[in-house]
């Protein structure tokens, strides 16, 4: 499924700029919220 790959590169994304990672956290807080 494409979504499986996104999120799947997406991990890769976040294992090598853990700052993205902190970034997407705080936008989904902002969404959930």
């Amino acid at each position: 499924m494409e979504i499986s790959k996104l999120i799947t590169t997406g991990i890769y994304r976040w294992s090598r700029n853990p700052q993205f990672l902190g970034f997407y956290l705080s936008l989904l807080g902002n969404i959930s919220s």
